[in-house]
């Protein structure tokens, strides 16, 4: 997306958040499995921005290494070395600008990550085509409680931003609020911004000054008012943290819906920003989706199943289960209560079934562990049947080790294969066995000891 003006965007995020009651920065926090600035950034990206200057100050090295290892770019750092307030914020991300640059700064905070990429278009396109020499994103509200009022002349022109410790009775009535969200005209802002003093009962340079100071100035002054006042939320509290995910939730879910997934009770279904999903595909009540997921076409995930940085092809069904960073192929069935680990391939129209568990293994096309076995560290073939309470024994204590079973065996219930093991294709191992040699192709290993039965036992020793 471009504009008629370069871009450099300014996300202040320097601030602990002492009412989240965490030692975990504020904008850190997390919506949807994605912390509150990364929810501002991929937004903001999406203008392609010469420059994202992240203004960090509270636990500094925190917030810049979970940006870092984000997929974010363009991004720069700079450091609010003591929390003086926002437009002292904003002087620090201004030392990341080129003093020649001729273009519009976007400020934004990094605590509201509900901000959306249509409503920031509508400002961004409201200060070009009106030629504003600073933009204001507002909105109204009835309750506009701790937020700062947009103070109007008699012609209806902007003339400043009174913040509710300083604001009289009077001006506490105003309904048009301040979101935090700002266009400047770059050379304006800095003449502005150096004139702001911290003369107000939190004895701080807010940032708002700079909007009267410019109005003094005869500057331009506009706003964008926005009629959804959920996305200028600003997340002080673990409370509104709270009312973020749910917002949040309702809006990727209908997104989903409207792409021909089927989700029959959204309120009930948890999907992460970083999920992708295909037509037709059901999630059903009860189910988690964290991560980077890819599901197919056709699928039928849950209900009550748990799935994380999964690969999973079409027309699979996975019930009362939980999958973790496996890939998982089409036409696979699984559940209900099974447990896929780490690192497990399941390839097409496999089965695995009630109460088994699959570690770090590779489970053929057709085949079936229908029920009650733990697979670990294991390669099975293509076609081959796991009878009931099947354990591949891959852990001496200290070391791991492979079993091989190749295709088209079947494995008697109740069996042990002491790894490392390889059982020959086409081969049947009884059950109740206990195999800790090789098996050759086509055969039949019976490992039993032999049965004794000794007639009238329990009546001699009753």
């Amino acid at each position: 997306m471009s504009n008629k003006k370069p871009l450099i965007s300014i996300i202040l995020s320097a601030g602990a958040g002492t009412r989240m009651k965490s030692d975990i920065p504020k904008v850190l926090h997390k919506v949807l499995g994605e912390s509150m600035l990364g929810w501002v950034i991929r937004t903001v990206e999406k203008f392609k921005p010469k420059k994202n200057i992240i203004v960090i100050g509270y636990k500094a090295d925190s917030v810049k290494k979970d940006c870092e290892k984000s997929p974010y770019k363009n991004l720069d750092f700079a450091i609010q070395k003591k929390q003086l307030g926002s437009a002292d914020a904003l002087k620090a991300g201004i030392t990341k600008v080129d003093s020649d640059f001729n273009g519009n700064i976007l400020v934004l905070c990094g605590d509201t990550p509900l901000i959306t990429e249509k409503t920031l278009t509508k400002l961004l396109t409201a200060h070009e085509t009106t030629q504003n020499t600073v933009t204001i994103l507002t909105a109204i509200t009835g309750t506009p409680f701790s937020y700062g009022r947009i103070k109007r002349d008699a012609t209806g022109n902007i003339g400043a931003i009174i913040e509710e410790k300083d604001a009289s009775d009077e001006e506490r009535n105003i309904q048009e609020i301040n979101s935090g969200v700002y266009v400047f005209n770059f050379k304006a802002l800095i003449s502005a911004i150096d004139q702001v003093d911290c003369k107000n009962t939190k004895n701080e340079y807010y940032l708002t000054d700079a909007i009267k100071i410019i109005y003094q100035n005869s500057g331009k002054i506009g706003a964008y008012v926005t009629h959804d006042f959920s996305e200028i939320l600003g997340i002080n509290d673990k409370n509104a943290l709270s009312t973020a995910n749910q917002i949040k939730r309702t809006q990727i879910n209908s997104d989903w819906i409207e792409k021909g997934v089927n989700i029959p009770f959204p309120d009930q279904v948890y999907i992460e920003a970083s999920v992708k999903l295909g037509k037709d595909t059901t999630i059903q009540p009860g189910t988690t989706l964290k991560g980077d997921i890819l599901i197919g076409k056709a699928c039928d995930i849950g209900p009550n199943t748990f799935i994380n940085d999964s690969i999973i092809k079409n027309n699979t069904k996975i019930k009362f289960s939980y999958v973790s960073k496996a890939k998982i192929g089409s036409d696979v069935k699984i559940g209900p209560f099974s447990h896929i680990r780490p690192d497990s391939k399941i390839l097409d129209k496999a089965k695995v079934g009630n109460f088994t568990e699959i570690k770090n293994s590779i489970i053929g096309k057709g085949t079936k562990a229908s029920h009650l076995s733990y697979i670990g560290d294991t390669e099975l073939g293509n076609s081959v049947n796991i009878g009931a309470g099947t354990i591949t024994c891959n852990y001496d204590g200290k070391n791991k080790f492979k079993t091989v079973i190749e295709d088209n065996c079947f494995i008697g219930s109740n069996t042990n294969l002491v790894a490392p093991v390889v059982i020959g294709k086409h081969s049947i191992i009884a059950a109740g066995s206990t195999i800790n040699k090789n098996v050759p192709e086509k055969s039949l290993a019976i490992a039993r000891s032999h049965q004794k039965n000794k007639p009238e036992w329990r009546k001699k020793n009753s």
